[in-house]
């Protein structure tokens, strides 16, 4: 498909949603009713150029404010499931759309680098309640940390709590922690919320 495109002329129940306000361009819809392609999955994906402009909100500040992504286009995908019909919108409770910008990097202040970029964009219905909507960044970052040889490795999620930037990092695995020998972490989480005044200016 060419032209913008928004999700809401196939998925109804996303009309007036904020989902309304995201582009989408260079859409194609793929179908397959059995694995002939082992990469993609059974039923009806999703693929397309996400546009995230102003309108998307917080997201768009994020990504060119803080991470410094110029012009974000990016590539995302996302899986309708088996029980679609030829004849039928497209009907879902749960969808998650998703890509990452290929080698993008951001060192938005001393001793931080995000090493990968994603964004998640994210809806829930039930019937008794209109869709939510939810927009992350996503990806991992590197922190400098004193008596350590190399950087931690985090795996973080960027997102907006009403005005607020919410940093949420987890841990898989921390060896020699602070530069004590011997030990390992698992598991540790770190929490951070910034205004957006205060981490714009980073």
């Amino acid at each position: 498909m060419t032209g913008d495109f928004k999700l809401s002329s196939i998925i109804p129940v996303l009309k007036g949603t904020e989902f309304d306000n995201v582009t989408f361009r260079n859409v194609s819809i793929i179908h397959q009713n059995y694995q002939f392609d082992p990469n993609s999955a059974l039923g009806y994906e999703f693929h397309a150029d996400l546009v995230i402009e102003p309108s998307c909100g917080a997201i768009y500040d994020i990504l060119c404010k803080i991470l410094g992504v110029n012009e974000p286009v990016l590539h995302v995908q996302a899986d309708f499931g088996p029980d679609q019909t030829w004849s039928d919108p497209v009907s879902v409770n749960a969808l998650t759309i998703e890509g990452t910008f290929a080698g993008s990097t951001s060192a938005p202040t001393t001793g931080v680098v995000f090493t990968s970029i994603g964004v998640r964009l994210e809806s829930h219905h039930e019937s008794k309640s209109p869709p939510s909507y939810v927009a992350t960044i996503y990806g991992k970052m590197n922190v400098a940390v004193p008596g350590a040889i190399i950087p931690l490795e985090l795996d973080y999620i960027l997102s907006d709590a009403g005005g607020i930037v919410k940093l949420d990092a987890s841990v898989p695995q921390w060896q020699n922690p602070m530069g004590v020998q011997g030990i390992s972490v698992s598991d540790a989480t770190l929490d951070f919320a910034y205004t957006r005044r205060l981490i714009y200016s980073l």
